[in-house]
């Protein structure tokens, strides 16, 4: 309609592979007009240039070039919604093993987790990712992921011996899922805004931002809808026994204490006596929410890990419209990189020193403040209110932050202000542990809880957002080391806190976040100081600014 297609196929024998070149004119210029203020096309495409649209090798696209581009964005939609439900499903349940299970076997599970993510993400990714290539590394990834959370409902319906089995058993599955999963999905990410680049006529750049801000809404809504509703679920088994409002009410009259009669290390919500002859039992339908919290989880998890086997594969291409064959790495190299690195730019470990504290701070959080402080002062079936609110305001606090380093020209005040709030939250725990006898009845309340997760939503958004920004910046050249550190600091420091921390005192776990949250601030000064005096030291272009 107004729009002549004239293509030419050319064959090339090396890659043998078939490239759709197509020129485009405009008949009638009110719809080159409109079809230009809809985005669609560039200034190329409508001068007449032969410009590759996509290769048939593997894609299962049809060779026009409205509907090449058309899949690539379904599919990516495809591929961030299921990505974002699966690894939704995981969040919500990590912050409830603790309290689900108690310290002994829900702290050394997020252990075993974070222990095989590390060793995978640096070991492993690279041969799982080449050799499945970035979709079916998805399915695989989402579809072991649901191990995990199915792990958990299965460790909810046993006892003893088969329920430190399945749940064992889910956390390393999980952990190896967790270690290749990112891998492909950024590989995945990075060929679809290739080809959204080059469709709509911008740079790679724009296509970045603006694929990554639908993925980032896309996921942290998830993350937010999964973890309330491990709250929710609870009132809607409840029903006409909920007593209260929504959030702070209760299923019925809370029957069961804190959980003296209760064995250590098992959670105080367990499978009711059978025979039971009381019209009413809280602790029944406590107990069907906690399964039925689970059994949600496993079936929004496998049923993502289906939805993902339909996206399309996407293969990069040059400029000249020839596939890029991967270049074949050894399965050791980024923790090769990243070791490296280190020894020959310490200034990684002192600005990385935040990953450090994030990585202490997020599992005395996840064990203690969720297991221990909220279990104990308004009920584990709140947990999922407060944990969803650190994505909520991590997103929120996005944008403002932005504007700061806009404002200033740097980054550094957004990390001091990060590291401040991971400080502060650390401290107002020490210092209660301190001066009183007993810290979840203390803190364990709605008006002291939300300030605290708000502070430490502020300081997650610095931590996704400004942290990773600047080694971007400081290591232009090594981005790939820089962030295989990221992996190895954070890694590591989970999984040595989440094995240890049961056998520490509360106060022992609040002097090491304290310390750690510390040292971040004076690492960052000392990092940035580094990088400033090889910048004034070096030609310029030598070593990159880092803002």
């Amino acid at each position: 309609m107004g729009r002549h297609h004239t293509c030419t196929r050319t064959n090339d024998s090396k890659a043998t592979v078939s490239v759709l070149y197509c020129t485009h004119k405009n008949t009638h210029q009110k719809k080159k007009k409109k079809k230009k203020k809809m985005g669609y096309g560039s200034d190329n495409e409508e001068a007449g240039e032969r410009l590759p649209l996509a290769t048939n090798e593997g894609t299962g696209w049809r060779d026009s070039g409205r509907t090449q581009p058309y899949n690539v964005m379904m599919s990516f939609i495809t591929m961030t919604l299921c990505f974002s439900l699966n690894h939704g499903t995981v969040t919500a349940v990590i912050p409830l093993a603790t309290a689900q299970f108690g310290e002994q076997l829900g702290d050394f599970s997020l252990g075993i987790l974070y222990v095989f993510y590390t060793l995978t993400a640096l070991l492993g990714s690279t041969v799982i990712v080449e050799h499945l290539q970035h979709k079916w590394s998805l399915v695989l990834g989402c579809g072991v992921y649901s191990l995990y959370v199915a792990g958990m409902f299965l460790g909810v319906v046993t006892h003893d011996a088969l329920r430190w089995f399945f749940v064992m058993i889910g956390s390393t599955f999980g952990g190896i899922a967790a270690g290749f999963l990112w891998t492909a999905q950024g590989g995945y990410f990075a060929n679809a805004a290739k080809i959204h680049a080059r469709y709509k006529g911008i740079s790679v750049q724009q296509a970045n931002s603006y694929l990554g801000g639908i993925f980032a809404t896309l996921y942290l809504a998830f993350e937010l809808i999964m973890k309330l509703l491990s709250s929710l679920i609870l009132v809607f088994v409840c029903g006409s026994h909920w007593e209260g409002d929504i959030i702070t009410g209760s299923c019925g009259s809370d029957s069961s204490s804190s959980g003296s009669d209760i064995a250590p290390g098992m959670s105080n919500i367990t499978a009711p006596a059978s025979g039971s002859d009381s019209s009413f039992d809280s602790d029944h339908l406590k107990f069907e929410g906690v399964v039925w919290t689970y059994a949600v989880f496993s079936v929004i998890a496998v049923a993502s890990s289906i939805g993902m086997a339909m996206i399309t594969p996407i293969k990069p291409f040059d400029d000249s419209g020839k596939p890029i064959v991967a270049e074949k790495r050894p399965w050791y190299r980024k923790a090769l990189v990243a070791t490296e690195l280190a020894r020959n730019q310490p200034k990684i470990i002192l600005v990385g020193i935040i990953n450090i504290a994030f990585g202490f701070t997020s599992a005395y959080l996840n064990s203690y403040v969720t297991g221990t402080v909220i279990k104990d002062g308004l009920g584990k079936d709140k947990i999922g209110y407060f944990v969803s609110i650190i994505p909520l305001v991590a997103t929120i606090m996005s944008m403002p932050l932005s504007k700061l380093n806009e404002f200033t020209g740097s980054k550094t005040p957004a990390m001091v202000f990060g590291m401040i709030c991971f400080l502060t939250f650390g401290l107002v725990f020490l210092i209660t542990d301190l001066t009183s006898s007993s810290v979840p009845d203390k803190l364990g309340k709605w008006g002291t809880l939300i300030p605290l997760f708000i502070c430490f939503g502020c300081a997650r958004a610095v931590w996704e957002g400004p942290n990773k920004a600047i080694i971007a910046d400081m290591f232009k050249n090594d981005s790939e080391a820089a962030f295989a550190n990221i992996i190895l600091q954070l890694g590591t420091t989970s999984s040595i806190a989440f094995i240890t921390y049961r056998f520490m005192s509360s106060l022992t776990k609040e002097f090491i976040v304290v310390t750690a949250c510390s040292l971040a601030i004076v690492g960052h000064f000392a990092g940035v100081g580094i990088h400033k005096a090889q910048l004034a030291a070096e030609p310029v272009g030598d070593v990159e600014a880092a803002e």
